[in-house]
């Protein structure tokens, strides 16, 4: 979350140099009072379950109650099982041990680093596969043992975020595709103006996937803030250029004059949101930085999606859905010089009307 050379992972090196691992696992362990189990079999079931997390090579060390209770192989029992339920109580103050009506519970807590580039959830994977695998604990069928704790914690609020924002990128993309359907008046026309707008995000994810470049909450939020950006430009252009068209221009002629008269506006805006938040790629939360230099990168593949596939997709075949707008050729429109407007042809209009007798009559005789 923090760059090697920052103020906290500094700190958090010399706490785990001189102190010890900083990122707790809590494994908790379920024995249900059906089973019968005396203590002595307890104590030999969670030293497997210890045994097995430290074998694990990302856990540095294991503490849980065994560590407060005497190591001993003789029955538990007479003087001893008194020695042992004295112990219980503070084993059970310190929050190792505690039962329920139905059950006991015992706590072991494996220590992790918070240095290097760990993933967690594949920590958190080898820990319940060599859990699962102990042949001491599967001999006692009824107990369970989970994986609990603010590291696991924290790594599925990350899994169901990411699964969130994906989902809001999906339905962000649906929305906005309902409505340039409707802007453009037309299914296929809102699909392909789509496209500059959902191009830049699939390339850059698909470029970090492919380089296996690691994704988290700050990279996957920019998908939907950058369309949100890029569907503004497009609506621009293609306003002018369906106005353009609407006033008699070719398709050719509509994407030259939408380029003069939109192109600068879109550039300084992509500048403009790419150099706010450029400062932030400067962070020491590694999100945050991530955030910053997502957001420049899609902004840059987004104005080339508008000023590049954009006109392409309009000058090409598909781009005749478009031409919706055009007035038709009969009603004798024309088309003056790009800022000047458009007239109609008023004397072809007035001479193709046939004249009426009686309005003729009725003009003379006013005259």
């Amino acid at each position: 979350m923090f760059g090697k050379g920052s103020r906290l992972m500094s700190d958090y090196s010399w706490l785990e140099s001189n102190v010890g691992p900083l990122v707790p696992i809590e494994a908790v362990v379920t024995i249900p009072n059906s089973l019968n189990v005396d203590a002595g079999q307890q104590f030999t079931l969670l030293r497997s379950i210890e045994r097995n997390l430290e074998q694990s090579p990302n856990v540095i060390a294991v503490t849980s109650c065994l560590d407060f209770l005497p190591e001993t192989n003789l029955p538990v029992d007479g003087e001893l099982a008194a020695s042992f339920h004295d112990n219980l109580a503070t084993v059970s103050g310190a929050g190792y041990f505690n039962v329920s009506g139905m059950a006991s519970h015992w706590r072991l807590t494996a220590h992790v680093t918070a240095r290097g580039n760990l993933n967690y959830g594949d920590v958190l994977r080898d820990l319940r596969a060599s859990l699962s695998a102990d042949s001491d604990f599967s001999l006692h069928e009824g107990c369970t043992v989970q994986l609990s704790g603010l590291m696991p914690l924290v790594h599925e609020i990350q899994s169901q975020l990411l699964h969130d924002l994906f989902a809001s990128f999906l339905t962000a993309f649906v929305l906005i595709a309902v409505l340039m359907t409707i802007v453009q008046a037309g299914f296929v026309a809102g699909v392909l103006s789509m496209i500059p707008n959902v191009v830049p995000a699939l390339a850059l994810f698909g470029f970090l996937g492919w380089i296996e470049h690691p994704i988290d909450i700050g990279s996957i939020m920019t998908a939907s803030v950058a369309m949100g950006i890029a569907v503004d430009d497009t609506l621009h252009f293609l306003t002018f250029f369906t106005r353009r068209l609407s006033a008699g221009a070719t398709r050719t002629e509509a994407v030259y004059s939408a380029y003069k008269h939109c192109g600068r506006a879109m550039i300084q805006t992509t500048l403009i949101c790419g150099a706010g938040l450029a400062i932030f790629a400067l962070s020491d939360f590694i999100p945050t930085a991530r955030f910053a230099w997502m957001m420049v990168a899609l902004l840059t593949c987004a104005i080339i999606g508008d000023l590049l596939i954009l006109p392409a997709i309009l000058l090409s075949p598909v781009g005749i859905v478009f031409e919706h707008r055009r007035p038709s050729r009969e009603l004798g429109c024309m088309i003056s010089p790009p800022d000047s407007g458009f007239s109609l042809r008023a004397t072809e209009l007035i001479n193709s009307v046939p004249p009426s007798s009686s309005a003729a009559d009725s003009t003379t005789s006013q005259v």
